[in-house]
């Protein structure tokens, strides 16, 4: 085969300026891809390009519905121990309420600002012959005057060293008044029926003034201070009734 001919110079310098310019296409073609992946730009008419688009979509609704699906996780069981410490404080505020309706006292409870949080149906009762109609949130300065105002109750005098208040209502019962703080700034209130005790003290009085007319308590009988309630049959001022040793 006859070897080629050589080229000269001006072929050489054309064929090496073409291969440049080729080059340099490649080159920004390269650097175009590299950018658009990197950007996650696309175009619609760049099938590849799309493709790669609906991966990374449906890798984010993928992390979105796992997110979601957590989220729904934790609140249902938040619902659950909500539920369950709802369940807890029904049952322990029955229990409240079934305990102080099994005690014989009547009960009133006040909360820091001194407003009713929880009343039995013993201290219901003292009211339902009357207008009057007890509420929770109702406050204990309004219930003291409710009590003198209604004539329902008529407070006794009592010692100085007396803790408890001394009430007689309208119907003839006794009740002896406790008041106790609570930790939260409130407080408590009982009512306790002591009218066979009275009834019993009054007993006593009356048949000690019968067997001694001249003691004085003949002018003092109203006074709760005359007799002692350990010994109902003995004057504090004069000593008749007292037994001797």
């Amino acid at each position: 085969m006859p070897g080629a001919a050589p080229l000269d110079s001006a072929e050489l310098q054309a064929q090496l300026a073409s291969l440049r310019h080729e080059n340099q296409k490649l080159q920004r073609i390269n650097s175009a891809l590299i950018e658009r992946i990197e950007s996650g730009v696309t175009r619609g008419n760049d099938p590849y390009a799309a493709f790669q688009h609906s991966v990374v979509l449906a890798e984010q609704v993928r992390e979105r519905t796992d997110a979601l699906n957590q989220a729904m996780a934790e609140l249902k069981s938040g619902n659950h121990l909500l539920s369950e410490a709802r369940l807890r404080a029904e049952t322990a505020h029955q229990h409240l309420i079934d305990a102080i309706e099994s005690i014989s006292d009547a009960f009133v409870l006040f909360d820091a600002d001194q407003r009713i949080v929880l009343f039995n149906s013993r201290f219901k009762a003292f009211w339902i012959h009357s207008r009057v109609r007890i509420n929770a949130g109702m406050r204990l300065a309004e219930v003291k005057r409710l009590m003198s105002a209604t004539g329902l109750f008529t407070e006794e005098p009592r010692g100085h060293a007396d803790e408890s208040l001394l009430y007689r209502l309208q119907d003839g019962r006794w009740l002896q008044v406790s008041e106790r703080p609570t930790q939260e700034g409130g407080r408590v209130i009982l009512f306790t029926d002591i009218t066979d005790v009275k009834l019993n003290e009054t007993l006593r009085r009356e048949q000690a003034v019968a067997q001694n007319p001249t003691c004085c308590s003949v002018r003092s009988t109203t006074c709760p201070r005359v007799w002692r309630w350990s010994m109902p049959t003995a004057c504090w001022n004069c000593g008749t009734g007292a037994s001797s040793n």
